[in-house]
């Protein structure tokens, strides 16, 4: 398997399969529609015996290096978005980034899921303390998400 960049990212059927076929709620992409260009640096998974298995984009939303992640349904928990997760890092890191974000919508119905998978790769959920903004632990996560979004930050070493 392999991440390739994709030149001039545009919504395709490849998209619409894997990314557009997410739980309503998960993305903000449901008014895109094929043939239109995307914004974000895209990447493609691809498995030579089986194809393009998922998707990572990174946004750079106020200067932060903002990614996400979207895997074919037949093959999540197959490892697929750890090799994508791990491919935006490298780049991050590359690029000169010190953390990276993630953003779980509270609408996304997997939303916990998500949050547990996250903090196995040692992202957190902050939030101000007292001074300052304060890493708190998974189950902060897990009840805040039900009420709003969770931005998860990753600290790059």
């Amino acid at each position: 398997m392999y991440l390739v960049k994709e030149e001039n990212p545009i919504w395709d059927n490849e998209k619409e399969n894997i990314v557009g076929n997410v739980e309503v709620g998960t993305f903000n992409l449901e008014n895109v529609v094929v043939g239109e260009e995307l914004c974000q640096e895209w990447f493609k998974l691809i498995d030579d015996n089986v194809g393009v298995l998922g998707f990572g984009w990174i946004d750079y939303n106020n200067n932060n290096f903002e990614i996400s992640v979207a895997v074919h349904k037949d093959y999540q928990g197959s490892g697929s978005g750890s090799i994508i997760i791990e491919e935006l890092e490298r780049i991050a890191k590359e690029k000169g980034f010190n953390e990276v974000r993630g953003i779980v919508k509270s609408s996304n119905p997997n939303a916990v899921k998500m949050i547990e998978w996250l903090y196995r790769k040692n992202y957190k959920a902050y939030w101000m303390g007292l001074q300052r903004m304060e890493p708190k632990s998974q189950e902060f996560a897990i009840n805040a998400v039900r009420k709003l979004d969770i931005e998860l930050i990753k600290e790059l070493t």
